[in-house]
């Protein structure tokens, strides 16, 4: 696992990462805070999880689960961490282009190129 750090006037950034270069966490310390965002990567190494916790007690602040089609797109989004979920979903063109995004409260983006 290789480590990367990063220090501004206003906070630590540290990173860890396979060896496949996926990112698998992600800490920031503040003056007020120390979180960690977590990765879980699949065999495509396309995301599939992420989870933010407060370092010291673990205790959970966001998490999202994410989905992939066929052709590697990301199709949908879900805050797992609220109740219930928040699903944002994604579509896209023939050719590959996104085409729309599907907000939690349903509010469509609409693409055109």
């Amino acid at each position: 696992m290789d480590y990367s750090s990063v220090t501004t006037p206003d906070a630590t950034y540290t990173y860890s990462f396979d060896e496949r270069n996926n990112r698998l966490s992600q800490r920031i310390v503040t003056i007020s805070s120390d979180t960690t965002d977590a990765y879980v990567y699949n065999i495509a190494d396309q995301l599939t999880s992420r989870e933010k916790r407060h370092t010291a007690n673990q205790q959970l602040i966001e998490s999202f689960s994410y989905t992939y089609d066929d052709r590697g797109q990301l199709t949908q989004q879900t805050k797992t961490s609220v109740t219930p979920n928040e699903v944002t979903g994604y579509q896209y063109y023939v050719g590959g282009n996104l085409k729309k995004v599907i907000l939690p409260d349903e509010t469509e983006i609409s693409f055109l190129y």
